[in-house]
């Protein structure tokens, strides 16, 4: 593979999650996911590839599954690289989003609607809470579907760790699991809500809230994306490095790419190297040049 054709998941759209958890409990050693001329497939930690690109888009294996798009389908994929029926995580409630007419409600594994179809719109859960839309507005409800925060968001995005971004009022707020707003003025990032640390912008310079809205790593980088494996990739004078949850320099400024860290290595590429680094900042995967 050649470095102009192949880049790493970084900014994957998670349909049935956010970003990332799965790869906070990823194993060692499972298959890590790389992109190559805009599709999207698996290496090992060798560095050689074991499913093919192929698939829209993917996410990081978990309960020893990745879960893929392919042919108009959300379905499962085996470390052999078999496609099977889509697998729930043993770690989720197992109740996914459904579309019945023009109202969605919530399916189990089975496929049963076990939360009435009565919403305009809804995301899947996460951390215990889905954000739904009634009429105009976006709120929470639980998983017994109780309406738990009320719908008063023109967006409402995912629960992590207790908190969730949302739009009111023309503009992003933090809010707790009571609905009581604990940040405003910022924007949300692609990065998630992970290891006690949001990921915010303000007049574009980027860094990072704590779980009660207080800046807890000033606003000062480029660009910015989640902690994981206690390490965020932050982006300062066009070059990429890694910072520790106080924002601490962890790893240097050396990168022109860099990504999210998950089983311990994060993809990340230099003007002549490119592949996985480990938490010294060592290319530990190699994508031939």
């Amino acid at each position: 593979m050649k470095p102009a054709a192949i880049w790493f998941a970084l900014t994957a759209a998670f349909v049935l999650q956010p970003r990332a958890t799965a790869q906070q409990h990823a194993p060692t050693k499972d298959p890590l996911v790389i992109v190559q001329d805009g599709k999207y497939g698996y290496i090992n930690h060798r560095g050689e590839v074991v499913i093919r690109p192929q698939f829209v888009w993917g996410t990081d294996f978990e309960d020893g599954f990745g879960t893929v798009y392919v042919c108009g389908r959300i379905v499962s994929v085996n470390e052999a690289g078999q496609i099977l029926p889509l697998k729930y995580s043993k770690r989720r409630n197992g109740l996914s989003p459904q579309h019945s007419g023009d109202k969605v409600g919530f399916v189990d594994a089975a496929g049963q609607f076990t939360i009435a179809p009565t919403f305009a719109d809804a995301l899947p859960f996460s951390d215990g809470f889905a954000a739904v839309k009634l009429g105009d507005f976006w709120g929470f409800i639980d998983t017994m579907g109780r309406q738990v925060i009320p719908p008063t968001f023109q967006a409402a995005y995912y629960f992590r760790e207790g908190v969730a971004t949302a739009e009111k009022d023309g503009g992003y707020v933090l809010v707790d699991k009571t609905g009581s707003i604990l940040a405003r003025g910022f924007k949300q990032l692609h990065g998630i809500v992970s290891e006690g640390r949001v990921p915010v912008s303000r007049d574009e310079k980027y860094g990072y809230l704590d779980l009660h809205g207080k800046v807890m790593i000033p606003l000062v980088y480029e660009d910015a994306d989640s902690f994981n494996n206690g390490l965020a990739p932050v982006k300062k004078a066009g070059k990429w490095g890694y910072i520790d949850s106080e924002g601490r320099v962890a790893i240097p400024f050396i990168f022109d790419k860099a990504g999210v860290f998950g089983s311990n290595l994060a993809p990340a590429q230099s003007a002549d190297q490119s592949g996985f680094i480990d938490r010294s900042g060592t290319f530990a995967i190699h994508i031939a040049i």
